[in-house]
């Protein structure tokens, strides 16, 4: 984690602090501009992460794509490798995600341009915003613009994806590897882009897409290839 890593296991005996339930709540302030040499730019996490309120997390990157600036603020159509989740990385079944306010903005990574939920982890969002995140990794990456979601269940009952980016597959969120995806209450999807599927995307695998109520609107998506909103 460039900023933040929440760790779930053992204790580490060279330390006096017991890191077995590590918990990670944020309300207010910015973490930013930070760089990761692998996944999760702005926050790793095993264990619990809150956001809320007025917290922004934005503008987070993989250490080695330092030198990419944004133009006109937006990023150049570049494929580059290394870094997953821009803003969050989420991996383990103790791993378990809320997002109830804030902003996840202008961050870029590889796959997850905001958020990579992988291998049993967890993420419900009730409220805020994903907003022109980047995922763009070489041809076989650069998925889910907002989120890249396999193996674990992300439950979207509120707030707002849009003017995300994915290089190739779910503009706003790509499912993989039986993801489980859950829609339901006010919820956005809108302005985001990829050559697959603009608004959501079912790379491969067995996933399972839900989508429960009348106050879901996924519209004014782009794709390139195929499936403009799904």
């Amino acid at each position: 984690g460039g900023a933040v890593y929440v760790f779930h296991g053992k204790s580490n005996p060279y330390y006096n602090n017991d890191l077995r339930s590590g918990t990670f709540e944020m309300t207010g302030g910015t973490i930013t501009e930070c760089k990761s040499f692998s996944d999760g730019c702005g926050v790793f996490t095993q264990s619990k992460v809150d956001i809320g309120g007025t917290a922004k997390i934005t503008s987070n990157r993989p250490l080695k794509w330092n030198a990419l600036q944004l133009i006109d603020g937006k990023y150049p159509n570049v494929q580059l490798s290394g870094g997953h989740g821009g803003a969050i990385y989420a991996t383990g079944d103790k791993a378990v995600v809320t997002m109830s306010g804030g902003e996840l903005s202008n961050n870029l990574a590889e796959s997850g341009g905001a958020v990579m939920l992988w291998t049993g982890s967890t993420m419900t969002m009730t409220g805020g915003k994903m907003d022109g995140n980047y995922a763009m990794g070489k041809p076989s990456l650069g998925n889910g613009g907002a989120l890249y979601i396999q193996g674990s269940t992300f439950n979207f009952n509120g707030g707002t994806l849009s003017n995300n980016v994915a290089n190739r597959y779910g503009g706003a969120i790509n499912t993989n590897q039986g993801a489980t995806l859950n829609i339901s209450g006010n919820c956005i999807i809108s302005g985001n882009k990829a050559s697959h599927g603009g608004g959501i995307s079912q790379e491969a695998g067995e996933c399972s897409l839900t989508l429960n109520g009348t106050g879901i609107q996924i519209t004014n998506n782009e794709a390139h290839g195929h499936q403009v909103n799904i």
